[in-house]
């Protein structure tokens, strides 16, 4: 009796891993690319989104309001009273306008540069444990990590 065994190209699997590397290389290139967005993007941001009030009226300049979300703290405006939101005036200034909206579109990229780093992070978690698993897979056992070492017994005379 024979047995049919599907055929191995250890060619294609040979070069599937060796492609590893280099990828691992981009994605931890690109995760510090992200993690520098980030950190420019910390300062002036604004969490609060905006309302202006008299927008419809004849006879009066519309208005910009922040509103944050409540129990939110601001990078900008500070923490509200528990249980309460905060509400910034900017006014009808175009340079005023202009500098609130340009933090809130700086909160947005960074809520989105944010995301876009967990998401890498979750993927490379999810590579790490496939990989960990074709290593098991292999007969192949990780290195023994030095802080899980446990120390030697004492000899005893």
């Amino acid at each position: 009796m024979t047995h049919y065994l599907p055929e191995l190209d250890y060619n294609q699997i040979l070069q599937h891993a060796s492609q590893l590397p280099q990828a691992l290389e981009a994605t931890r290139i690109l995760a510090e690319m992200l993690n520098n967005q980030l950190l420019k993007l910390t300062n002036n941001r604004c969490n609060g989104s905006e309302h202006w009030r008299d927008a419809n009226a004849n006879h009066r300049k519309p208005k910009l309001y922040i509103i944050h979300p409540q129990d939110c703290a601001c990078p900008i405006h500070g923490q509200p009273e528990p249980g309460k939101r905060i509400r910034t005036y900017v006014g009808t200034d175009p340079a005023k306008i202009e500098g609130a909206q340009e933090a809130i579109a700086r909160n947005r990229h960074y809520n989105n540069t944010l995301r876009e780093l967990q998401d890498l992070h979750r993927r490379m978690r999810h590579a790490h444990s496939h990989i960990q698993r074709a290593r098991h897979g292999l007969g192949l056992t990780p290195p023994d990590d030095p802080d899980t070492k446990t120390p030697p017994a004492p000899l005893r005379a």
